[in-house]
């Protein structure tokens, strides 16, 4: 049987100053969670076969910092439609 799983990015950083908001990175307590969230993936062990990723600065970090921790994640598909998309377009 086939899992979707969807994954929001980590806090992001509103101190800093943006072009657009697909440009906003992630905060210090992004960061955090994404620690916390790594370790929480690799006691589940999820078997990852694709990754479609927003193209939005934050949601690119959450995963690149995700990635590199844990081997299995594959490579990411970077989607600009992802950004906009509502429930039944993401489907």
């Amino acid at each position: 049987m086939k899992h979707i799983y969807l994954l929001r990015h980590a806090k992001s950083d509103w101190s800093e100053p943006f072009e657009s908001d697909e440009k906003r990175g992630l905060s210090e307590r992004g960061k955090k969670q994404i620690k916390a969230l790594r370790h929480f993936l690799q006691d589940y062990q999820l078997d990852v076969d694709m990754a479609l990723v927003s193209q939005a600065v934050r949601a690119e970090k959450t995963y690149h910092h995700l990635r590199k921790e844990i081997l299995r994640l594959p490579k990411p598909d970077v989607i600009p439609s992802i950004y906009e998309s509502d429930a039944e377009d993401l489907l």
